[in-house]
């Protein structure tokens, strides 16, 4: 009887184990997935903010989603988290007006790809963190007219005004 139940034991805790394993490698999959298609990762985190699912991001549903984001931060940062330094990040409105290149008060998928081109372009640096050649080529084309004044130095005037 004991031995019985000590193989019954052994086997349950073997399936546990192997299911564990299986959920563990079939996420790892999905991830993998992921990486290889930017495409579908954008389009899905567009229709996780877009909880209308009208095809647009209001300004609600992207404060919702910005504040959830600086929430994960917070979270992962614990101690490290500077509300200082925070405070001086732009606020949700800021960057949706930013995001927001057509004035509709609401964001397209295709204003949203902009904008990540514009960022990634900004954010592509060379070495000694200087923009190689390519990053500023991308800059100008995506049209971020402040990235072209920085980059260029020749608009600063323009810039203040």
């Amino acid at each position: 009887m004991k031995v019985r139940n000590i193989l019954l034991g052994t086997l349950c805790v073997a399936l546990v184990g192997a299911s564990i394993a299986s959920a563990k490698e079939g996420e790892k999959k999905d991830r993998d997935a992921k990486k290889k298609d930017p495409a579908a990762r954008a389009a899905a985190r567009f229709k996780a903010v877009d909880k209308d699912g009208n095809g647009a991001i209001s300004l609600p549903e992207f404060k919702a989603a910005h504040e959830q984001r600086i929430a994960r931060m917070k979270k992962r940062m614990g101690d490290k988290w500077d509300p200082a330094r925070a405070a001086k990040h732009p606020t949700a409105e800021v960057i949706f007006a930013k995001i927001d290149t057509d004035k509709s008060t609401s964001l397209s998928a295709d204003e949203m790809k902009a904008a990540h081109k514009r960022m990634h372009a900004r954010h592509k640096k060379g070495p000694k963190g200087k923009r190689d050649a390519a990053a500023k080529k991308a800059v100008k084309a995506a049209g971020d007219a402040k990235v072209e004044c920085k980059a260029a130095k020749a608009c600063k005037a323009d810039a203040k005004k």
